[in-house]
């Protein structure tokens, strides 16, 4: 076969585009999850994210069995990319605090790096 494989039915659906003329009718759907409980061995916050996509993306008929190890993976992948940014963004207040009482990088704020190197000596 070439060219384009096509769509799942349900992407079809989903985009707007379906037609029962066009319908696959020997399509094979994948197995919908019997249960979506999130894994053991998530962290709580990966737990919560778990809880707050898996049912959604099951109604929708987006998750299946083959899906939970990857829904798993993004949960922890988002728990530490939030806990990454949180302490980036922590770090920077408290950077951007220093600034303001001209205390960053033993500079007064609005002198350039050069002007302080040359008052230290």
């Amino acid at each position: 076969m070439s060219g384009r494989p096509p769509k799942p039915t349900q992407l079809k659906v989903l985009q707007g585009t379906y037609r029962p003329d066009r319908a696959n009718p020997g399509e094979i759907f994948p197995d919908a999850p019997n249960d979506l409980a999130p894994p053991e061995w998530l962290s709580e916050r990966a737990q919560a994210k778990w809880n707050e996509l898996a049912p959604m993306l099951a109604s929708n008929g987006l998750l299946t069995e083959c899906d939970l190890d990857t829904l798993a993976l993004y949960c922890v992948t988002w728990v530490n990319c939030s806990t990454s940014l949180q302490s980036v963004w922590r770090f920077t207040l408290r950077q951007a605090d220093l600034a303001d009482v001209g205390w960053a990088r033993g500079r007064q704020r609005g002198q350039s790096r050069n002007a302080a190197s040359r008052s230290r000596t």
